[in-house]
């Protein structure tokens, strides 16, 4: 009986450790939300390469990834000249200004969690100052194109995850 019970405990060890060492990463994001300007700003990665933090728009320009004109100096491999479609002066119906800003046609991969998310167009401006923020490097929302995710916010507990939309 000893014997058995000894070999019952080590199944059940060797079986807890190997469930612990699979890929449990959540798809989890945690955001903040400075109460002074009311934004969602959340950790992303940038072409597998580059981390900042972005903020979460559910109303922008769908499919276009906004990124302020000082980061994008900062990494200068993120844009190349071949992919300016237009510059020119942009703003909204609320801002007192217009600003320069330039739209770029090239492919954006932006990892939220563990989701790689695709951008196919880039606008980029002084992002900072025109939206008087430092706590984020730009803006994205959902892809134009993604008809197979289903996006979480909880509020509650602070954090985005991101479901397939197929086991929902």
């Amino acid at each position: 009986m000893i014997d058995f019970m000894m070999r019952f405990v080590y199944f059940v060890c060797t079986v807890s450790v190997l469930l612990c060492s699979c890929n449990t990463r959540s798809n989890r994001t945690y955001f903040t939300i400075n109460p002074e300007d009311r934004k969602i700003v959340l950790p992303v990665q940038i072409n597998d390469s580059i981390t900042t933090s972005l903020t979460f728009d559910t109303g922008a320009r769908l499919g276009t990834l906004n990124l302020d004109s000082a980061f994008c100096r900062q990494y200068p491999d993120l844009l190349n000249k071949d992919s300016l479609i237009e510059s020119g002066y942009s703003g909204s119906t609320w801002a007192e200004y217009y600003i320069p800003s330039s739209y770029y046609s090239i492919m954006f991969h932006v990892r939220i969690g563990n989701k790689n998310l695709m951008y196919s167009k880039a606008k980029v401006y002084n992002w900072k100052e025109y939206f008087s923020t430092s706590d984020s490097d730009g803006l994205f929302n959902i892809p134009e194109n993604d008809t197979m995710y289903v996006w979480e916010l909880n509020f509650e507990n602070n954090y985005m995850e991101i479901h397939s939309a197929y086991d929902f």
